[in-house]
Protein backbone atom coordinates (compact mmCIF):
# COMPACT_ATOMS: atom_id res chain seq x y z
CA UNK A 1 0.00 0.00 0.00
CA UNK A 2 1.22 3.60 -0.97
CA UNK A 3 1.88 6.44 1.82
CA UNK A 4 1.40 9.96 0.17
CA UNK A 5 3.46 12.35 2.02
CA UNK A 6 3.25 16.04 1.41
CA UNK A 7 6.03 18.59 1.05
CA UNK A 8 7.67 19.48 4.51
CA UNK A 9 8.25 22.89 3.47
CA UNK A 10 4.70 24.20 2.53
CA UNK A 11 3.45 23.82 6.11
CA UNK A 12 6.51 26.38 7.16
CA UNK A 13 6.29 28.80 4.29
CA UNK A 14 2.46 29.28 4.82
CA UNK A 15 3.72 29.43 8.66
CA UNK A 16 5.99 31.79 7.50
CA UNK A 17 3.10 34.40 5.23
CA UNK A 18 0.52 34.06 8.19
CA UNK A 19 3.13 35.55 10.58
CA UNK A 20 3.78 38.35 7.94
CA UNK A 21 0.57 38.96 7.41
CA UNK A 22 -0.51 39.08 11.49
CA UNK A 23 2.61 41.69 11.47
CA UNK A 24 1.31 43.89 8.56
CA UNK A 25 -1.89 43.99 9.88
CA UNK A 26 -1.19 44.93 13.68
CA UNK A 27 1.44 47.63 12.32
CA UNK A 28 -1.08 49.27 9.52
CA UNK A 29 -3.81 49.21 12.26
CA UNK A 30 -1.77 50.92 15.44
CA UNK A 31 -2.64 54.39 16.30
CA UNK A 32 0.74 55.49 16.45
CA UNK A 33 1.08 58.03 13.55
CA UNK A 34 3.72 60.30 13.96
CA UNK A 35 6.18 59.31 11.29
CA UNK A 36 3.46 60.65 8.39
CA UNK A 37 4.07 62.87 6.21
CA UNK A 38 1.06 65.54 4.42
CA UNK A 39 2.30 67.08 1.66
CA UNK A 40 1.77 71.21 2.25
CA UNK A 41 0.42 72.16 -1.46
CA UNK A 42 -0.66 69.98 -4.59
CA UNK A 43 2.49 69.80 -7.15
CA UNK A 44 2.07 71.39 -10.14
CA UNK A 45 3.27 70.15 -13.87
CA UNK A 46 6.25 72.15 -15.25
CA UNK A 47 5.04 73.82 -18.34
CA UNK A 48 5.41 71.42 -21.40
CA UNK A 49 8.28 72.52 -23.63
CA UNK A 50 6.91 71.78 -26.76
CA UNK A 51 5.68 73.40 -30.06
CA UNK A 52 2.08 75.08 -30.31
CA UNK A 53 -0.05 74.03 -32.72
CA UNK A 54 0.42 76.77 -34.84
CA UNK A 55 4.04 76.10 -35.09
CA UNK A 56 3.59 72.82 -36.23
CA UNK A 57 1.51 74.30 -38.69
CA UNK A 58 3.58 76.71 -40.25
CA UNK A 59 6.22 74.04 -40.02
CA UNK A 60 4.96 71.58 -41.98
CA UNK A 61 3.56 73.97 -44.51
CA UNK A 62 7.33 75.44 -44.98
CA UNK A 63 8.16 71.68 -45.83
CA UNK A 64 5.48 71.10 -48.08
CA UNK A 65 6.00 74.53 -50.05
CA UNK A 66 10.25 73.01 -50.27
CA UNK A 67 9.20 69.87 -51.48
CA UNK A 68 6.93 71.46 -54.03
CA UNK A 69 9.03 74.19 -55.21
CA UNK A 70 12.09 71.60 -55.71
CA UNK A 71 9.84 69.34 -57.47
CA UNK A 72 9.50 66.84 -55.16
CA UNK A 73 5.38 66.81 -54.37
CA UNK A 74 4.21 63.45 -52.75
CA UNK A 75 3.11 61.93 -56.32
CA UNK A 76 6.75 61.32 -57.07
CA UNK A 77 6.92 58.15 -54.93
CA UNK A 78 4.18 56.09 -56.11
CA UNK A 79 5.56 52.72 -58.35
CA UNK A 80 4.85 54.35 -62.05
CA UNK A 81 7.00 57.37 -61.37
CA UNK A 82 9.65 55.35 -59.24
CA UNK A 83 9.82 53.52 -62.47
CA UNK A 84 9.86 56.72 -64.95
CA UNK A 85 12.50 58.46 -62.26
CA UNK A 86 14.93 55.31 -62.52
CA UNK A 87 14.67 54.43 -66.08
CA UNK A 88 14.92 58.44 -67.15
CA UNK A 89 17.67 59.57 -64.40
CA UNK A 90 15.85 61.95 -62.36
CA UNK A 91 16.36 62.57 -58.94
CA UNK A 92 14.14 65.14 -56.76
CA UNK A 93 16.93 65.33 -53.86
CA UNK A 94 19.47 66.78 -56.15
CA UNK A 95 21.96 69.11 -53.75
Amino acid sequence: MVVATSNRLLPLLAGAVLLMLVFVTLKSCSGDRTDAVFMGSVPQAPAPDADTPADTIKTLTANVAAMTTDGCSTHHFTKKTDKYIKNNSISCFQG
